[in-house]
């Protein structure tokens, strides 16, 4: 069983004119204080979200895979 990531930021790439054009407003790489597991965060509209939706593999993916 997995645990509840605490992420910390570390670093704030430039963004590209494409970024801004697509509404991004700001990117920081964040890691997580207990298992250093990185994620990208984007800030539009005002409100931090991950890049990429991070799951656990679970038996069914396994099997799939």
């Amino acid at each position: 069983m997995g645990h509840k990531h605490k992420y910390e930021s570390y670093y704030h790439p430039a963004l590209t004119p494409e970024a801004r054009e697509l509404g991004i407003k700001a990117v920081e790489l964040r890691r997580c204080k207990a298992c250093e597991a990185e994620m990208t965060f984007v800030l539009t509209d005002g409100e931090w979200f991950p890049l990429f939706e991070y799951t656990e593999p679970d038996e069914q993916d396994i099997l799939m895979a």
